[in-house]
């Protein structure tokens, strides 16, 4: 076989195994536009450290590459430039497998901290506390209800009975008293 016909054999097979794999040029082109939009929200990610590209990419990732979240979610480069604030409401394994990608792109216990200690009614101490003896999942379940639209309701409510139980328990563990709560 000469080089010449190596070489086309071997770009032949580069491009199949590219096709098979799925993603490539169009799984980038939605991660551009989508990390555009949410870099392009200025509450977006309000005071936070937070990755958008690598949320971007989860959510992609989640969803399964460009080609899945057109069919499943009508989301493609045109309608997120189109509506950068765009609401897909994702199922729930999808919402499940992006906040578990989304999680990694940013200090998510300093975000609950300032969560809890914005109106002045816990110290960043207690915060901090409680986010120490929280599990992590119960915040997971309840981001991810967010991204369902009302087929997250549900979801929503368990995992919040759930988080009030939690939050007292932790409460207990970090001796925070009730009564000083409240600002």
């Amino acid at each position: 076989m000469t080089t010449i016909l190596r070489i086309g054999a071997l770009a032949c097979a580069a491009c199949l195994v590219a096709a098979a794999c799925g993603g490539g040029d169009a799984d980038a082109d939605l991660v551009a536009a989508l990390e555009a939009s949410i870099n392009a929200d200025s509450d977006a990610f309000d005071g936070i450290d937070m990755d958008a590209k690598c949320a971007a990419e989860s959510l992609v990732d989640a969803v399964g590459g460009a080609e899945e979240a057109e069919s499943k979610y009508g989301i493609t480069v045109a309608s997120v430039e189109a509506n950068p604030n765009f609401d897909a409401e994702l199922s729930q394994a999808d919402a499940e497998s992006f906040v578990d990608g989304f999680w990694d792109c940013g200090d998510m216990a300093a975000v609950m901290v300032a969560g809890m200690t914005e109106d002045g009614s816990m110290s960043e101490e207690d915060a901090g506390c409680l986010v120490d003896n929280l599990d992590t999942d119960i915040f997971k379940t309840s981001l991810a209800a967010e991204f369902m639209g009302p087929e997250g309701d549900a979801l929503a409510e368990s995992a919040g009975e759930e988080m009030f139980s939690a939050v007292f328990a932790a409460m207990g563990a970090c001796e925070i008293d009730l009564g000083s709560l409240g600002g």
